[in-house]
């Protein structure tokens, strides 16, 4: 998914079921790149799940090393993120980016 300053793409998506039968961890694997030459910024706080319906999920229980890090200028990071949602929830979801410059906002259809 192009943005103006930033390539993000999804590589894989896995989910499991917690042993606790009411939750389920959906985990996000993604290579973001900076198509500029200045740092962009990266944090978790920038992913949220999002259903058909509307309803949002942003609770994360992991991101992979140095999420929350800048990408210089150029570089390419990767890493994941992993959701926690409701077992209930069976509509189709989506990844909603929304950094820090609100007129990059992508919406991205998870094939799980």
């Amino acid at each position: 998914m192009p943005l103006r300053d930033r390539i993000l793409t999804i590589t894989h998506i896995q989910q499991k079921d917690d042993s606790d039968a009411t939750t389920r961890e959906i985990s996000v694997a993604m290579l973001l790149q900076n198509a500029t030459r200045q740092p962009i910024a990266n944090h978790a706080s920038y992913f949220r799940l999002v259903t058909s319906e509307g309803d949002t999920f942003g609770q994360q229980i992991e991101t992979s090393a140095n999420f929350d890090h800048p990408i210089a200028g150029g570089e390419t990071y990767s890493g994941s993120i992993t959701f926690s949602v409701s077992i209930g929830v069976n509509a189709r979801l989506r990844l909603l980016y929304h950094p820090e410059q609100s007129t990059q906002t992508a919406l991205i259809p998870l094939a799980i």
